[in-house]
């Protein structure tokens, strides 16, 4: 609007014809990919994400070794991923990221397989397509739940809150997944946020738990006289493989951490063959504890490669293998019905 001299008036702010630019509508929140404005509530979504995204980006002190943590969450906000996924390359990928699915996706099989495989080519990774998959990432479906709030009010809510209560006090070893370590103990309800802004509940049944689990994604669903459980362990590891498990990641993690803490006194130690001897014994002991939590069914350990050459680089070299334990996913019990007496007469 203008004044009663012909100035522009923004706010708190008198500008002259000759200060137009000065006082030109400007985005804060940028606009969508295709040029067109971002309002109201995704405006504001995207504020949110770019602050959180920066402060991730930013952090030097969460890249240090003073800083570590076993998983990471940002519930609710999938578009942080790669920043998430950046920052563990960054660590040597030492965590394991725990993500959600979009809180809009419908319980409809087309549309989570769309969302899924990006079939509407999103360029950014996100609410409107998975434009990014990696081994260290896992998320569930749905993508909200219901619990108390503080104040005994009913509340909506990510479920990654659910899978991290889960993961925070599995027991070493074990799945969190199924009737004994995959139960959801704090949600009501499992569902996801309609056009209208409201929740709407939803029990996936095994049809959709099918193509939740092709594209990767573990279901929340009910199993007969349990309640809500998290049925299924998947990463999205781009290739299928042994670390395409949530629990094979898990294990991995920890090995990797032990083995770290356990190089620390050989460092600038004189390389002897009684050393790497010694190094080796103690590299075998680690991973025989994973045989008896049964984390690992087996495992192979060389010394091979501490050749004169890798000596002189002042490097010491130990391959291990190791062959992680599976959960079981299928059970078959074939029924055969046969002719009367042929067992009992027999």
């Amino acid at each position: 609007m203008y004044d009663d001299n012909g100035n522009y008036v923004v706010g708190a702010y008198t500008g002259t014809i000759d200060e137009d630019k000065l006082v030109r509508w400007v985005t804060a929140s940028g606009n969508a990919e295709d040029g067109s404005g971002l309002f109201g509530a995704k405006a504001q979504r995207r504020m949110v994400v770019n602050a959180m995204a920066s402060a991730i980006k930013s952090n030097e002190d969460i890249r240090t070794y003073d800083y570590d943590f076993f998983f990471a969450t940002a519930p609710g906000y999938p578009e942080l991923d790669d920043e998430l996924i950046s920052l563990n390359t960054e660590k040597k990928e030492m965590f394991e990221i725990i993500s959600d699915t979009p809180k809009t996706l419908a319980p409809n099989a087309k549309k989570i397989q769309n969302w899924a495989t990006n079939a509407d080519n999103a360029v950014s990774h996100g609410s409107e397509g998975r434009v990014l998959k990696n081994t260290y990432v896992t998320r569930q479906y749905p993508p909200m739940g219901l619990t108390s709030n503080v104040d005994g009010s009913e509340v909506a809510v990510p479920s990654s809150i659910a899978k991290m209560r889960n993961l925070l006090v599995l027991p070493r070893g074990q799945i969190a997944a199924g009737t004994q370590y995959g139960q959801v103990t704090n949600l009501a309800s499992v569902g996801y946020i309609t056009d209208e802004d409201e929740y709407a509940p939803i029990v996936v049944k095994d049809g959709l738990g099918e193509v939740l689990v092709a594209q990767s994604i573990n279901p929340i669903m009910p199993r007969r006289n349990t309640g809500l459980l998290f049925w299924g362990e998947a990463t999205e590891n781009p290739v299928q493989s042994s670390l395409s498990d949530e629990h094979a990641i898990i294990t991995l993690l920890r090995l990797k951490r032990e083995l770290e803490t356990f190089c620390q006194p050989y460092f600038f130690r004189i390389n002897t063959e009684a050393l790497r001897a010694d190094f080796e014994r103690g590299i075998i002991g680690i991973l025989n504890q994973y045989i008896s939590t049964n984390e690992l069914y087996d495992y192979a350990v060389s010394m091979e490669r501490n050749t004169p050459e890798t000596i002189q680089r002042k490097e010491l070299w130990c391959d291990i293998s190791i062959e992680i334990t599976k959960g079981i996913e299928q059970i078959y019990i074939p029924i055969h019905v046969v002719a009367t007496g042929s067992i009992s007469g027999s």
